[in-house]
């Protein structure tokens, strides 16, 4: 399990979620962002170092998150 900070974490996230929207975009899909703007999203700042783990592992490798 890699190691990383918690706004490398953060970062990674909002990186992921921005190339969703644009890649969504360009393939006329925008049901992503249209999600995020009709339900919200809780900013991934609030997120506990626990949650931010578990949205990582979902998307890519187990990662465990430290305060910086």
């Amino acid at each position: 399990m890699e190691i990383i900070k918690r706004q490398d974490a953060i970062n990674k996230l909002v990186d992921d979620d921005i190339d969703s929207i644009v890649k969504g975009h360009y393939d006329n899909d925008d049901s992503y962002a249209g999600s995020l703007l009709e339900y919200g999203h809780k900013g991934y700042a609030d997120y506990t170092n626990e949650e931010l783990s578990s949205e990582l592992c979902e998307r890519f490798d187990p990662f465990k998150v430290i305060d910086d």
